[in-house]
């Protein structure tokens, strides 16, 4: 008599029996969350910039894999800067390079002859 009127729980309890199981199981997993909730929320925040990272996970490789040859480039950052305000220079420097290889090839030629 006692047990019929508790019936509707238990059938609750039953239907819910395997979400009760994994509770039981994770429950170490939910006290840690728990317990770290602030952490967890602060975390959510930067959510955007997380998975701006995660988007640009294998370039961050490549920056690592790649982090000695940037140091060495860093060093030469001065040439760098100065080649880049040239750049228009070496452009047309470049449209006249096969009239500047022939000029290299036949500079003793040219020399034999002004002499």
């Amino acid at each position: 008599m006692m047990l019929s009127a508790y019936y509707p729980v238990l059938v609750l309890l039953s239907a819910y029996y395997p979400v009760l199981v994994l509770l039981y199981a994770y429950y170490p997993v939910l006290v840690l969350l728990c317990a770290y909730y602030p952490v967890l929320m602060m975390l959510s925040a930067y959510y955007p910039v997380l998975v701006l990272l995660y988007a640009y996970y294998p370039v961050l490789v490549l920056l690592c894999a790649y982090y000695p040859v940037l140091m060495m480039l860093s060093a030469y950052y001065p040439v760098l800067v100065l080649l880049s305000a040239y750049y228009p220079v070496l452009m047309m420097l470049s449209a006249y390079y096969p009239v500047l290889v022939l000029l290299c090839a036949y500079y003793p030629v040219l020399m034999l002859q002004v002499t």
